[in-house]
C-alpha cells in the first residue's frame, strides 16, 4: 500500500516514501534523465505497472538495469543508497540511513534551512534513483504477489487508533485516510508504515 510518488510522496523518499516535510516546488532544478540505451522490457509480473512507472522515473541506465528483471536485490539497494548518501553529502546533508520500514532521516549543516535540506533530499532522490528503486524494493519485499491488502490495512489503522472506525477501503484507496487521521501527521505516518509492513499483525496486541 505504499504510494509511489513521482514528485516525492510517501517516500518524498525523505520519509520513506511516506511523506514528512515537503519542499518548496522549484527550489532545486531537477536534471534531465540521461538518454536510455536500454529498451524498456515488457514488464509482466505482479508489479508490471509499477515497474513501468519506475522505469520512466529512472535517471540513468544503471538504475534502469536494476529494474529490468522486476526485482531489486540487496546489492542494488545498497548501490542506490550509497549514491543518495554521496549526493546529499555534496550538498551539506548527512543521510541517516533507511530503516526496515523504508523511513529515512538526515541531518544538515548549520546555516542551512530545513526547506533547503528537504529540497536537496528531493533532488538527490530523483537524480540518484531513489524515487525509481527504493519504493519497489520495499513493496516487492513486503508483498511479493501484490495481493490486495487494503482491508487488512484499514483494520490495522483502526487498531492503531489513528483513524476513526468508520474508515473504509474506498477511503484508503482514494487517499482520504490522512484527512481522517485523529493524530498528528507524524504519528499517523508512523502507524501507517508499521501497518504497511505487517497489516495482519501490527497493533494486534
Amino acid at each position: 500500500m505504499k504510494r509511489l510518488a513521482t514528485a516525492v510522496a510517501l517516500m518524498g523518499v525523505l520519509c520513506a516514501l511516506a511523506g514528512c516535510a515537503e519542499s518548496s516546488a522549484g527550489e532545486v532544478a531537477s536534471p534531465a534523465a540521461e538518454p536510455s540505451t536500454i529498451p524498456e522490457p515488457n514488464f509482466s509480473g505482479p508489479y508490471a505497472a509499477e515497474f513501468h512507472q519506475a522505469f520512466a522515473l529512472a535517471p540513468d541506465d544503471e538504475i534502469r538495469q536494476m529494474l529490468v528483471d522486476e526485482t531489486i536485490s540487496d546489492k542494488e539497494f545498497q548501490t542506490v543508497e550509497q549514491r543518495y548518501s554521496t549526493c546529499l553529502s555534496s550538498r551539506g546533508v548527512t543521510h541517516g540511513g533507511f530503516e526496515s520500514d523504508g523511513s529515512s532521516s538526515f541531518t544538515f549543516e548549520s546555516g542551512m534551512t530545513s526547506d533547503e535540506a528537504n529540497a536537496a533530499a528531493d533532488e538527490c532522490s530523483r537524480s540518484e534513483g531513489v524515487d525509481a528503486v527504493m519504493w519497489m524494493y520495499y513493496t516487492v519485499r513486503e508483498n511479493p504477489t501484490n495481493a490486495d491488502t487494503s482491508q487488512a490495512m484499514v483494520a490495522c489503522l483502526i487498531r492503531a487508533g489513528v483513524v476513526p472506525s468508520t474508515l473504509t477501503v474506498e477511503d484508503l484507496k482514494a487517499g482520504k485516510d490522512l484527512e481522517q487521521a485523529t493524530v498528528s501527521r507524524q504519528e499517523y505516518f508512523t502507524a501507517y508504515n508499521s501497518c504497511d509492513a505487517d497489516p495482519e499483525h501490527a497493533y494486534a496486541g
